[in-house]
């Protein structure tokens, strides 16, 4: 399992906004803000602490123009 999986299934595990900080740091820290499927996850959990979606979607618009999505 490579460390954007494990990312994704330890999302699972967030019930705070502590956590979801830490999960967010980490995801940038270790490479994988450029992951799609780890980028989207964060949008999610984002959403599911009723945050803004511009607030979330920051690291999602970084990650497109890397990818040249835009």
């Amino acid at each position: 399992m490579n460390l954007g999986s494990q990312l994704v299934f330890l999302s699972k595990f967030i019930t705070t906004l502590e956590a979801l900080l830490k999960f967010h740091a980490l995801t940038i820290t270790t490479g994988n803000s450029t992951n799609l499927f780890v980028t989207s996850k964060l949008i999610s959990l984002y959403d599911s602490f009723c945050f803004t979606y511009s607030f979330a979607a920051s690291d999602f618009s970084i990650t497109s123009k890397r990818k040249g999505l835009d």
